[in-house]
């Protein structure tokens, strides 16, 4: 029989093990509900734009047009998401501008980066969308499951 007391320090030698996969650096985070919306990959990628627009707001940079914004190369995007190809950023970055959440644009003269910020008005619209979506399929739902009991079933 295992002591309890040694159970536990085994627990943790194991854990320990896994820490080089488990939460030990900054992580991506993406609610479900965004990636309902929007996409997983998409939502994921909205994410980091917001937080890289968060920090120039606090820094005071990178504002334009009366927004503030971030940039990147599909490559250079790969360190925040190393396990996707340019090409999937790509694929990415054009989904969302088709959704009209992404902004992008290239300024004129020698800075030739593409530029981003989100159109958060938009994205309140998508979400009002999905929320109304959510409101009609329960009430269907809730319909089958009252016209079913008014049936006698």
């Amino acid at each position: 029989m295992t002591d309890p007391l040694l159970k536990g320090t085994q627990d943790r030698n194991v854990m320990s093990d896994y820490r080089g996969l488990l939460i030990a650096e900054p992580p991506l985070q993406v609610l479900p509900s965004l990636a309902l919306i929007v996409g997983l990959n998409e939502a994921i990628f909205l994410q980091q734009v917001h937080y890289w627009v968060q920090k120039n707001e606090e820094r005071g940079k990178n504002r334009w047009d009366g927004y503030t914004w971030t940039y990147n190369s599909y490559k250079g995007w790969q360190t925040n998401f190393p396990f996707w190809s340019p090409r999937t950023i790509e694929r990415t970055v054009t989904s969302l501008e088709d959704q009209g959440v992404l902004i992008s644009a290239q300024r004129r003269g020698p800075d030739r980066r593409k530029w981003y910020r989100l159109n958060y008005e938009r994205l309140r619209q998508l979400e009002q969308v999905a929320a109304s979506r959510r409101q009609i399929d329960g009430m269907s739902v809730d319909c089958q499951v009252y016209g079913a009991e008014a049936a006698g079933w």
